[in-house]
């Protein structure tokens, strides 16, 4: 298992959050790790879907109707099936966050969920 080394300064820091918050410091330590995480790979997939936006033309050209998966800005997979582009890419690349979009000048459905809502009952 790799080690990990801080300095003092932020290891004091922690264990007061840890205190004052009730929660074990692995704990504390395995949340923000995988909340910064979360925020690199949504910042990762935003940056695609840019690169997506600006390409789209000419994509359209050459893929229209299929599945592409984009990766640094650039399409590293093509297939008329999801799935199948998702699988190659995964074998290939593990986790890293790639982009999948379906090439077409179709808008986007955008989907609305609505949470419950409580009221007081008099």
């Amino acid at each position: 298992m790799p080690v990990l080394t801080v300095d003092s300064a932020f290891l004091q820091k922690v264990a007061e959050v840890s205190k004052w918050n009730q929660q074990p410091t692995t704990d504390l330590l395995t949340r923000a790790l995988d909340d910064y995480i979360k925020k690199i790979e949504w910042e990762k997939l935003s940056q695609e879907m840019k690169a997506f936006q600006s390409m789209l033309d000419e994509l359209l050209v050459e893929y229209e109707g299929k599945y592409v998966a984009i990766h640094h800005g650039k399409v590293i997979g093509v297939d008329d099936d999801l799935s199948t582009l998702h699988n190659r890419i995964y074998y290939d690349m593990g986790s890293t966050p790639v982009l999948y979009e379906r090439v077409t000048t179709e808008p986007k459905r955008e989907i609305v969920i609505r949470s419950p809502r409580l009221e007081r009952r008099e």
